[in-house]
């Protein structure tokens, strides 16, 4: 597991680096106020170098009980 904090609004979080290995994942982004984002199915393929870059973007949605 991996895990990345940003505390201010509309922070951009990048990991790079040899994460993890081929296969298939799933992401999950989670912050006070606002809806979890979650995507499954993530395809990971192995590359020269470990594995390719699998790029995402995640657009929270706030809580409608705010």
């Amino acid at each position: 597991m991996i895990v990345a904090e940003a505390n201010g609004e509309g922070e951009t979080i990048s990991l790079q680096g040899a994460l993890g290995r081929p296969g298939t994942y799933e992401v999950t982004i989670t912050k006070d106020g606002f809806e979890p984002w979650v995507r499954s199915g993530i395809e990971v393929a192995e590359g020269e170098c470990n594995v390719q870059t699998a790029r995402l973007t995640a657009e929270l949605q706030p809580t409608s009980d705010g």
